[in-house]
């Protein structure tokens, strides 16, 4: 695979693809300048290096002009012909900018997401965002290089090209630099929806990053450091899940971590590998369907000091009890787990002690369905005392009992 001459072939590329159905890894290339018009093109290959389809943005429709390796990402098939799609930064000529949605079959254009206002210029930075409205289709995510200050980060429906999420800079202060965006679609909280991670470096108060919630668009994780170390979150990647836990893990970079100002003493830089769940929580126990379709899950975020404990996948409309309590060992005098076969949670144990109930409902519309979530303070914690959680899930529209997920330990500083 070679490009001509001039044209900056291969500045971005994007691998693990599989564009013609055969299950092997093929690839695709962007070039900022090629042909006669001297407009963006990508060239689609297959794992031999044989050229698949080739496609160049026009007049009206551009993608790929900045061909940055932050402005290519992998979305998942969108139109559900077998092959792996991807997006671009681009978007309509005279628009506010965004991403492009290419099919991986044959480069024609899937959907298209483009801000309202002119002035974001967003396409910077793009990545697909799994599923964030619970359509089926998978969604992504553009940002933009910060103009007057202003980031700007959104997230596009992959059925429709509608804004689904945004975040700005106006919103945190002098935040994140949306030129640095992946997703990926990992779930770091565990609520059942997808998460956006966004770097923060070069921001004059200190580099960082953030991670934001792709259900409720707020603050899972934010991390800054003191002024002059700018680059960290020069870079930000989704690393997927560890074993032993369900929440997802990250990675962030650091090049000019252990230097100094001078020139005597260089930059030796550093990666850090961050868990999507709160310091010091954990996750224990196996989630159990018992007479449910499908086992319900636990997930966490820390919250006004506290914590706020999530379920998902649990039957919409149904009545849910999280149970929380002090110790895993025992409740009542008897041994913990405790199996539930006898009240009907086939399969099913209790993992924690009870001390403390909370009855809610699952929510049994859009992204809501089968969703529900509490707030509990962080108080016990701070007297040194773990708290541990569990949901109950009833079967919904009578015949109970259910199931329950697994649970949490955690102490909230």
């Amino acid at each position: 695979m070679q490009g001509d001459a001039g044209e900056g072939f291969g500045k971005a590329i994007l691998g693990g693809l599989d564009l013609d159905g055969n299950d092997r890894p093929d690839l695709v290339v962007t070039v900022p300048q090629a042909g006669p018009a001297l407009r963006a093109a990508v060239l689609a290959y297959d794992h031999e290096g044989s050229l698949l389809w080739s496609v160049q943005s026009d007049g009206n429709l551009f993608f790929g002009e900045s061909c940055d390796r932050e402005s290519i990402g992998r979305v998942g098939d969108l139109n559900g012909d077998g092959a792996d799609d991807f997006v671009l930064g681009g978007g309509f000529g005279g628009s506010g900018g965004g991403g492009v949605v290419l099919s991986g079959s044959t480069g024609a254009v899937l959907q298209v997401g483009v801000s309202p206002l002119r002035s974001d210029n967003l396409g910077t930075s793009v990545d697909g965002c799994g599923d964030l409205d619970g359509d089926g289709v998978p969604d992504f995510v553009a940002g933009n290089r910060p103009f007057a200050q202003r980031a700007v980060v959104m997230a596009f429906s992959g059925a429709t090209g509608e804004v689904l999420r945004t975040w700005t800079s106006v919103q945190f202060g002098l935040g994140f630099d949306g030129r640095i965006v992946h997703s990926d679609g990992a779930d770091l909280d565990r609520d059942g929806v997808p998460d956006i991670l966004v770097g923060a470096w070069g921001i004059p108060a200190g580099g960082g990053f953030f991670a934001f919630s792709g259900r409720d668009e707020q603050v899972i994780h934010r991390v800054t450091r003191a002024p002059g170390n700018v680059r960290l979150g020069a870079s930000v990647a989704v690393l997927g899940q560890v074993p032993g836990s369900p929440f997802g893990t990250f990675a962030v970079t650091d090049p000019e971590s252990g230097g100094s100002s001078t020139f005597l003493l260089p930059s030796l830089g550093q990666i850090t590998v961050y868990r999507g769940a709160p310091a010091g929580a954990s996750a224990f126990g196996e989630a159990c369907a018992g007479t449910l379709e499908s086992a319900p899950k636990i997930g966490m975020r820390s919250e006004a000091g506290g914590a706020r404990i999530t379920l998902h996948d649990a039957p919409p409309g149904a009545l849910v009890w999280l149970l929380v309590g002090t110790l895993r060992t025992t409740f009542a005098g008897l041994p913990l787990p405790r199996s539930l076969d006898d009240l009907g949670f086939r399969g099913c144990a209790l993992l924690t002690s009870v001390e403390a109930t909370v009855l809610v409902d699952s929510g049994s519309q859009g992204p809501s369905r089968g969703f529900a979530s509490v707030v509990l303070p962080g108080v016990p914690a701070a007297l040194g005392m773990p708290l541990h959680a569990q949901w109950l899930v009833l079967r919904a529209g009578g015949g109970a009992p259910g199931g329950l997920s697994d649970a949490l330990l955690w102490h909230v500083p």
